[in-house]
């Protein structure tokens, strides 16, 4: 058996697939593993298949003396896989452009329980305190969190929000909705400092006992005919198998891409950035808010200066942002 090791959303399904048909022979059910949505999960083997994709060092399953298939990231690789993980992992068909909504349940499960952590103690039970700590009166209870602030004595609470404004941000079952704003300062963080996003402290568990075969594929090279073609080649030779069908493979490789929305999401926000730097108008009407975090992150890291961090509706167009950026 070889293992192939992938993060949620960067297309081990598929790449098991194409490894056990073209590779290892192994007869299957139908031509193509894609379902309605578009994944890879639709596999149907007729025989034992020789390669298995799993999320082996995520769910801390030990892998010793075997060879490993490695799914291998980089920071410019976050934006698609952000992307087509909410829309594919697990079949969870989250779309990224409407996460504000119901944000709590579509985060509320075994994939992306350590994101809905974050959000919560980073924006959420930490904001209630930081904001309430500026405006309080020194004879006022001291808070921690969110429910020390529920438990407050009404007349306190009235006058932080009818006096000075406080506003009390909540995400829970009965609050189940995101401000997008949030989502994108989230996102823009992880983007920024890819040290701190979560898929790369994921990648970071991925590391292998000196007694496994490793094979490192870049996840990028999924969306690049020539580079994808070239990688399972190289698997072939590296499992000992002299020659494989390309053509066939490049064929269903061509299948694969016209299932993929995001292949060029990180491409179309750089476009974006280059008209921005380059004074043209654009409509930014359609992105996505993992694009608009993407690009604020680019553009801070760039100009140095620190994007709207309270801004539910994004600029529309370049022009806002370029006048933005142009304020003193």
């Amino acid at each position: 058996m070889i293992c192939i090791d992938f993060l949620a959303g960067s297309h081990g399904n598929f790449l098991e697939f194409i490894c056990n048909k073209f590779i290892a022979n192994i007869p299957t059910v139908t031509k193509h593993p894609f379902n309605t949505a578009g994944a890879s999960h639709k596999k149907q083997y007729l025989d034992d298949p020789k390669f298995r994709c799993d999320h082996y060092s995520v769910y801390n399953k030990p892998l010793m003396d075997c060879a490993v298939i490695s799914v291998q990231i980089t920071p410019r690789d976050l934006l698609p896989l952000q992307s087509v993980s909410f829309l594919r992992a697990t079949d969870l068909g989250i779309d990224p452009d409407t996460l504000e909504v119901d944000t709590y349940y579509k985060l509320n499960n075994k994939d992306y329980a350590w994101m809905l952590d974050n959000i919560l103690s980073n924006f959420f039970n930490n904001q209630v305190v930081h904001s309430y700590t500026a405006v309080a009166d020194s004879t006022w209870p001291t808070i921690k969190n969110i429910n020390d602030y529920n438990n407050l004595p009404p007349h306190i609470k009235h006058e932080c929000e009818q006096v000075h404004g406080l506003t009390v941000l909540r995400l829970d079952q009965d609050n189940p909705d995101c401000p997008r704003f949030v989502l994108r300062e989230f996102f823009k963080i992880g983007f920024k400092q890819p040290e701190l996003n979560g898929l790369m402290q994921q990648q970071a568990s991925m590391k292998y006992d000196a007694s496994c075969d490793v094979y490192h594929f870049p996840f990028h090279a999924f969306y690049v005919p020539d580079l994808f073609v070239a990688e399972i080649d190289s698997i072939s030779k590296w499992t000992g198998v002299d020659s494989v069908d390309l053509d066939q493979i490049r064929q269903l490789h061509a299948q694969f891409l016209q299932r993929q929305p995001f292949a060029q999401s990180r491409e179309r926000c750089e476009t974006i950035l280059k008209h921005i730097d380059e004074h043209n108008n654009v409509d930014l009407t359609g992105l996505t808010v993992l694009d608009e975090a993407y690009i604020d992150a680019q553009l801070e890291l760039v100009y140095n200066k620190t994007m709207p961090e309270n801004k539910q509706h994004w600029f529309k167009d370049t022009n806002q942002i370029i006048e933005f950026i142009n304020e003193c």
